[in-house]
C-alpha cells in the first residue's frame, strides 16, 4: 500500500491486520470460521507483515473503506463524531444532485423540498420533506437520499438489526418518495416550496410521461438495491416501481452516459425490470450492461426464461465490459473502450443526438420511440436513409421512409437539390400511413442533410388521431386508400406478381392476403 498510495503509515496501521490479531472469526459459536461470520477485511481492508502494508481484497476496499475510515475516526476521536454526521448530510444530499446534473444535462433540479400531505395518523394536511425532484422533459424523478450507515454484522449473527439496517436504508425513503407520487397520482398537481416554506413551483402530473421515484444510499447496498422489489420474501415490502442505487452505481451512470435522452430511454428500461419477477439480478450495473447488450431486456430475458419453461433466471457477469473500461482507464487509457449500445451508430446515433441538443418537449418521447428499434432493425433504418439519399439525388423529389417493424415512424430526408415539400404535405402523408397501418399514434421525423449528406437537423412530431379534423376525415381516408392502390400497383408493374403470404406492399403491415389481395 505504501508503493501504490500515499496513505499516512498512522493511518495503514490503524486500518491493518497482524497476522492472528483478529480473535473473533475462528472463536467459539456458531459458524465459527465461517464466511457466515463478520469477515476481518470488513472491519480492517489491509494486512500487516513486516511493516509492509497489502490488499487482496480490493472490491471490499472499495465498496467498504468510507465507514471503515468513519469508524476508525469514531474510535480514536469519538467527540468528532457529531460533526462528521452533520457533514455527512450536507455532502451526501448534494453529491446525487450533482451527478444526475451530470447525467441528465439541462434538468431542472429542486432540492430540500417541502410540500403538504395528509398524514395518515390524524388526516390531517403537515409538512413533508423530500430530497430533491429533478424535471427532464416529459420525466419526473422524485428522489430520496439516505446517508446512514448499513450493518456490518452479518444477518448469521443478528438478523434483526440487518432487517432493520433494510428497512432503514431502503424501505423508508422508498416510501417517502412514493409518498409524493401518491399525493401526485390522487390530486393531480403538487405545489412545492423550499425550507422557508415560500413557494418554488407546481408539479403538474399530466405533462409527465415517466414518473420515476427513487433511493440512493450513500452505503453500497448492491445486491440489495438491485433486488429492493424482491424483498417482501424476508419480510421488507418495498414499494413497486422504485428505483433503488447507491451513489457509487451512480457515478458509473454519469461517466457512461452522454446523452441526456439514452438515459431516460434507459430509466424506463430499468423502472420496467421492476416489476418483472423473471428478472432476478444482483448488481445494478448487470441492469446497465444488459441495456448495452440487449436494449429492451426485459424482452429478452422473458423470452429465455419463456424457452426454458423457469420462474425466473439469475443473470451475472454483464457487467464486464464496465468493469474492463474502468480499468483500462487505469493500465492504458488510450486503449479504454467506453461501453455503449449495441448497434447506436451511423444515422441512427446521429438522429438520437440530434433530437436530444433540440431541447424541444416531447424529445424523450421521440427517442425512446426510436431506441426501442433492435439491432437488425436500426441496421435497416440506416440503410434505408443511405438508399433514399441516392434516390432522391437521382430522382430530385423526396422519398418518404415508413418503418413498421418494431416501431410505426415516417422519416423524411430533405437533402440538397431536390424540391422539398410543405410542412403540410409532410404530416398528411404521415398521416395517411397510420390510417394505412390502422395505428392511433406515429412518428414523423423531417431529417435535414447538407450537399455531402452528413445529418444536421432532426424535427420530430408526435401525430395522432387528434391531427385529424374531423371534416377532413373522409377525404383523408379515402387519401389512403388511393396511397395503397398506387403502391401496390407498382408493386405488381416491377415484380409482376405479389405472394399472397409477403407482407402488403401497402404498408398496413399485413400479409397480401388479408389486406390488398383479399378476394383474389
Amino acid at each position: 500500500m505504501q508503493k501504490f498510495t500515499n496513505l499516512p503509515t498512522a493511518l495503514l496501521r490503524e486500518l491493518s491486520w497482524e497476522a492472528g490479531e483478529d480473535k473473533t472469526f475462528f472463536a467459539e459459536g456458531d459458524y465459527s470460521g465461517w464466511p457466515l461470520r463478520l469477515m476481518p477485511v470488513m472491519v480492517r481492508p489491509f494486512l500487516r507483515v513486516a511493516d509492509k502494508f497489502y490488499c487482496f481484497d480490493l472490491v471490499n476496499l472499495m465498496d467498504h473503506i468510507y465507514r471503515m475510515t468513519q469508524r476508525l475516526i469514531a474510535r480514536l476521536k469519538p467527540e468528532y463524531g457529531k460533526t462528521w454526521n452533520e457533514r455527512q448530510k450536507a455532502v451526501s444530499e448534494d453529491i446525487p444532485f450533482r451527478l444526475f446534473a451530470r447525467i441528465i444535462q439541462g434538468a431542472t433540479i429542486y432540492k430540500n423540498v417541502y410540500y403538504r400531505a395528509p398524514i395518515e395518523t390524524s388526516g390531517k394536511t403537515d409538512w413533508c420533506e423530500l430530497d430533491g425532484i429533478l424535471v427532464y422533459d416529459d420525466h419526473l424523478i422524485v428522489t430520496e437520499v439516505k446517508a446512514g450507515a448499513f450493518t456490518y454484522t452479518p444477518p448469521t449473527s443478528d438478523f434483526n438489526a440487518y432487517i432493520n439496517s433494510i428497512k432503514d436504508l431502503i424501505r423508508k425513503p422508498a416510501e417517502q418518495a412514493t409518498r409524493f407520487v401518491q399525493l401526485l397520482d390522487s390530486k393531480g398537481e403538487v405545489n412545492i416550496y423550499n425550507i422557508k416554506h415560500e413557494h418554488i413551483g407546481t408539479i403538474r402530473k399530466d405533462v409527465f410521461r415517466e414518473i420515476t421515484p427513487c433511493c440512493i444510499t450513500i452505503d453500497n447496498l448492491t445486491e440489495l438495491a438491485a433486488r429492493a422489489d424482491k424483498l417482501k420474501k424476508i419480510g421488507v415490502v418495498v414499494p413497486q416501481g422504485v428505483w433503488c442505487i447507491s451513489v457509487n452505481d451512480l457515478r458509473v451512470y454519469a461517466d457512461l452516459f452522454d446523452v441526456p435522452v439514452i438515459f431516460a430511454h434507459f430509466l424506463e428500461q430499468r423502472k420496467k425490470a421492476a416489476f418483472e419477477k423473471e428478472v432476478e439480478l444482483l448488481d445494478e450495473l448487470d441492469h446497465l450492461g444488459l441495456y448495452f447488450k440487449h436494449n429492451f431486456y426485459i424482452q429478452y430475458i422473458k423470452g429465455i426464461v419463456a424457452e426454458f419453461r423457469a420462474d425466473h433466471a439469475s443473470w451475472y457477469g454483464y457487467k464486464q465490459e464496465i468493469d474492463q473500461y474502468y480499468h483500462m482507464l487505469r493500465v492504458d487509457p488510450e486503449k479504454a473502450k467506453k461501453p455503449k449500445q449495441n448497434k447506436l451508430n451511423g444515422y441512427f446515433a446521429k438522429i438520437v443526438e440530434l433530437i436530444d441538443a433540440s431541447k424541444n418537449p416531447g424529445r424523450c418521447k421521440a427517442t425512446s420511440y426510436i431506441l426501442d428499434l433492435n439491432g437488425e432493425l436500426r441496421d435497416a433504418f440506416n440503410s434505408m436513409i443511405e438508399e433514399a439519399l441516392v434516390k432522391q439525388d437521382k430522382n430530385k423529389r423526396i422519398m418518404p421512409i415508413t418503418l413498421l417493424s418494431g416501431r410505426a415512424l415516417t422519416v423524411f430526408c430533405c437533402s440538397k437539390g431536390i424540391l422539398i415539400p410543405t410542412r403540410k404535405w409532410m404530416q398528411e402523408h404521415a398521416l395517411k400511413r397510420m390510417l394505412i397501418a390502422g395505428e392511433k399514434f406515429w412518428l414523423s421525423l423531417i431529417l435535414t442533410f447538407d450537399a455531402d449528406h452528413s445529418l444536421s437537423k432532426v424535427e420530430f412530431e408526435h401525430l395522432g388521431e387528434k391531427d385529424i379534423p374531423v371534416d377532413e376525415r373522409a377525404r383523408m381516408e379515402e387519401a389512403a386508400k388511393e396511397m395503397q392502390r398506387k403502391e401496390v400497383d407498382r408493386i405488381v408493374s416491377e415484380k409482376g406478381k405479389i405472394g399472397r403470404n409477403e407482407i402488403c406492399p401497402c404498408g398496413s403491415g399485413k400479409k397480401y392476403k388479408r389486406c390488398c389481395g383479399l378476394g383474389n
